[in-house]
């Protein structure tokens, strides 16, 4: 009997464990925008709420956001890249600097010049291809291969499990119950013979 409980735990502890696998988001193509500034500077404030309308909320959407402020930790690591506050920085998804305005130079208009920036610093610049040379004829067989047939009809193919822990579980199950009846079983000639 305590086989039984023993692979009823185990196989418990085996289910629960593919149950907490996680499925992270698949983000590593995204953008980087990063705001830096002092949390009390109006163009700084400015900024940030440009990015929560229109275009520009719709583009925060679509990146990784990080907006930084100077009594934040993580000023440190801009600190020595930057020219002042506020700086609004776009990098691409390796890290490269697509746009950067510093102060005065952060236009007005911030969506188009970031859309300006992006254009001018396409991942996968336009190159002209060589034109290949000529090209030798391709050889074809004397008995090409039949074309399948196609009765209409569908394959009678089980779909298989892709789920094997549930089946684990359940072989589990019946060889403690198998194990826990055997046991009851000697145990109880045993103490017939005494007895």
């Amino acid at each position: 009997m305590r086989y039984f409980f023993f692979l009823v735990l185990l196989c418990s502890t085996c289910y629960g464990a593919e149950e907490r696998v996680l499925k992270l988001p698949e983000d590593s193509d995204k953008w980087y925008i990063s705001v830096i500034g002092d949390a009390n500077d109006p163009q700084y404030q400015s900024i940030i709420q440009q990015f929560h309308e229109g275009k520009l909320a719709e583009l925060r959407k679509q990146c990784h956001y990080l907006p930084v402020t100077t009594d934040n930790p993580m000023f440190e690591h801009y600190k020595p890249s930057i020219k002042g506050t506020p700086t609004v920085r776009v990098q691409d998804a390796v890290g490269r600097v697509i746009f950067e305005a510093t102060r005065k130079q952060v236009p007005a208009d911030l969506y188009n010049a970031i859309a300006n920036a992006a254009q001018r610093h396409r991942i996968f610049p336009l190159r002209p291809q060589p034109n290949p040379g000529p090209q030798p004829n391709p050889v074809t067989p004397d008995d090409p291969a039949p074309d399948p047939v196609d009765d209409g009809g569908t394959p009678d193919i089980a779909p298989t499990d892709p789920d094997w822990g549930v089946g684990l579980c359940v072989f589990l199950l019946v060889v403690g119950t198998v194990l826990g009846l055997v046991s009851a079983r000697r145990n109880q000639s045993t103490s017939l013979k005494q007895g």
